[in-house]
């Protein structure tokens, strides 16, 4: 059998194997391996059509590149979860500013109903749908300044921007 060597069993027809290759970049290598592990390189061979050659040429160059590449995975291991750290500090920040902005700062002058620094801020009316706003300067006396609801309606806004604030700066 010129250009053949055999590899171990002479009467084992999987054990031979060509010598002579027209692929230049390619070298031959003798290995003893488990009987399970020459089974699986099989049927993969089997499975994707390739000679055991072929598969079992494949599966290495697999492996080779899984072990190249596991600092990399490594990295972006890291890299996620410094991302889910960032992702659980937020959560925590936007809960804090939630609790802030849900919290009572007065009550409508209108209505009586409890308003609050989204009511202020963002709404601008109360929940029944009363103006928040301060009134304008020909209504109100020359100097006359804030009343009580005003007044209170600035300081819980106050407090809830220097509350974000502080959150931020607490974990950042």
């Amino acid at each position: 059998m010129e250009g053949w060597h055999c590899l171990a069993n002479p009467l084992d027809y999987e054990t031979y194997m060509p010598t002579t290759t027209s692929d230049p970049t390619s070298a031959t290598i003798y290995v003893r391996v488990p009987s399970t592990t020459k089974a699986a390189a099989r049927a993969h061979a089997d499975v994707n059509g390739l000679t055991l050659t072929a598969a079992i040429s494949d599966l290495l160059e697999r492996g080779l590149e899984a072990v190249e590449d596991e600092e990399s995975v490594e990295a972006l291991q890291e890299q996620l979860r410094a991302k889910d750290t960032v992702i659980k500090e937020t959560e925590a920040r936007f809960q804090g500013v939630q609790a802030l902005a849900t919290q009572p700062l007065g009550s409508c002058p209108t209505c009586g109903e409890v308003i609050n620094a989204v009511d202020v801020l963002v709404r601008g009316q109360c929940a029944k749908g009363h103006p928040l706003r301060a009134p304008e300067a020909k209504q109100a006396p020359a100097g006359s300044g804030l009343d009580q609801t005003q007044s209170l309606m600035l300081i819980g806004a106050v407090g809830l921007l220097l509350g974000a604030l502080a959150l931020s700066n607490a974990s950042g």
